[in-house]
């Protein structure tokens, strides 16, 4: 048993290179230059953020509507770093979270509660699109954002 083909055994000339291996070759260095594209771009932070399910929103005081969210983060690099939450997307928004400073050592995973607070008026209804970004303070390309909804009451009038 040898390895040939069956032109090579009559004795006829082969062709090694056919349009086949040029078309092999090329879709295995389009998969290899994604595989090494996505490891050169891969964020080393993960950020899951989950809107309170018991109350849709609060009023803190007659002036102020606030949500509470849960943020979870994932430190997926090899050294540990400090990070800062903020929010940003709404006209006059606050974020109120403990602690201020968010030291996660690498490969672990750190849960914030975070409320979100809004003068009354200035949003109505669910349809209020902000985002949550979370950097590393020591190095600015860390970098994670998430869109969330921040919920008002329709009109601006609470319920009772």
């Amino acid at each position: 048993v040898r390895y040939t083909t069956e032109n090579a055994l009559k004795g006829l000339p082969s062709r090694v290179l056919r349009p086949r291996v040029f078309v092999y070759g090329l879709l295995l260095l389009v998969i290899g230059g994604s595989v090494i594209y996505s490891l050169t771009q891969r964020v080393p932070l993960r950020m899951e953020v989950l809107a309170d399910r018991n109350v849709v929103y609060r009023e803190v005081d007659w002036q102020t509507i606030e949500n509470v969210y849960t943020v979870r983060i994932l430190n997926k690099d090899d050294s540990p770093h400090e990070y800062s939450l903020r929010a940003e997307g709404i006209e006059g928004m606050q974020l109120v979270h403990q602690p201020e400073a968010l030291f996660i050592e690498s490969g672990d995973t750190d849960t914030v509660v975070a409320r979100v607070r809004v003068q009354r008026g200035t949003v109505e209804g669910a349809g209020n699109a902000f985002e949550f970004v979370l950097e590393s303070k020591d190095d600015p390309t860390i970098r994670q954002t998430n869109t969330s909804r921040f919920v008002a009451p329709e009109g601006g009038e609470v319920t009772w």
